[in-house]
């Protein structure tokens, strides 16, 4: 038998390149624009999670209205369902028959 080696083609290269915006290039900087720009981005960073535990509180309220109108019994145990006959499971004198019977 003859067999042939075969390489997979490459994949193809995305051409976008995905630079932050917020990062700038290395420059020279005193003492006061590098704690000002540390604590503008601190307060852009505590800006941001407050935002998004608003909108994670908001999710999680939303979740336990969900839960809380929901049917399903809270002991685990369901019970049958409507259409549930339980007349098949009876023998013709009326007792119950055994499993695997």
């Amino acid at each position: 038998m003859k067999f042939e080696v075969v390489e997979p083609p490459e994949a193809p290269r995305s051409e976008v390149v995905h630079e932050s915006p917020e990062i700038a290039p290395a420059v020279a900087v005193d003492a006061e624009d590098a704690v000002a720009g540390l604590a503008a981005a601190t307060e852009r960073l505590s800006a941001d999670v407050a935002a998004e535990s608003e909108r994670i509180d908001a999710s999680l309220a939303e979740l336990a209205q969900v839960i809380a109108r929901s049917s399903a019994p809270s002991d685990g145990e369901a019970g049958p369902p409507d259409n549930f006959r339980a007349d098949r499971f009876r023998s013709a004198g009326g007792e119950e028959r055994e499993r695997g019977a």
